[in-house]
């Protein structure tokens, strides 16, 4: 019951009931707490008031599928509540940026949650040399120069079966 007239003695059972976007917070007044089912006996007048609090809900989705993780993986949060997404690639991936109502390239992104949300984390595959720092093959022994994620730089060892050349990365 929201209010009224009971008899002395009389109990009742109050539960508090969000509205869409919102969750019940606490109780405050004669009853005090976070309970959500509450029985008080009317032995006097009583002023009870639930207080809810706002919500928004956090979408969180990986493109493409399978190619990483994030944590958390959304949900619904208070409002004003800053959520730290952090985004973990797969094998064979590298995250590579943020989508939708948040930008960016860093792994770890936080989200002040005054809106409804929705947020992407690309991650791209990871082709051609992207992670040696020796490569010993056929005379070639000097340390990987440079590498983006267009192409690498190599330079060969002195052997005339290999040359200095940039090997560029497979597109799927």
């Amino acid at each position: 019951p929201s209010s009224g007239t009971y008899d002395e003695g009389s109990r009742i059972t109050l539960i508090p009931t969000p509205e869409a976007g919102y969750r019940f917070a606490h109780w405050e007044g004669d009853i005090t707490g976070n309970t959500t089912s509450v029985t008080i006996t009317m032995n006097d007048d009583k002023n009870i008031t639930a207080v809810f609090i706002k919500t928004y809900k956090l979408t969180v989705t990986i493109t493409p599928e399978g190619s990483g993780t994030v944590s958390p993986t959304g949900g619904t949060y208070d409002i004003g509540a800053n959520v730290t997404l952090t985004a973990s690639p797969a094998d064979g991936y590298h995250f590579d940026h943020w989508e939708g109502d948040i930008t960016g390239n860093t792994t770890s992104v936080t989200v002040t949650m005054n809106a409804d949300k929705s947020v992407t984390a690309v991650f791209i595959a990871a082709t051609g040399i992207a992670s040696s720092t020796n490569a010993v093959q056929n005379g070639l022994t000097s340390p990987l120069n440079s590498v983006s994620r267009d192409k690498a730089a190599i330079i060969a060892a002195p052997n005339d079966k290999i040359s200095p050349r940039y090997i560029s990365p497979r597109r799927k």
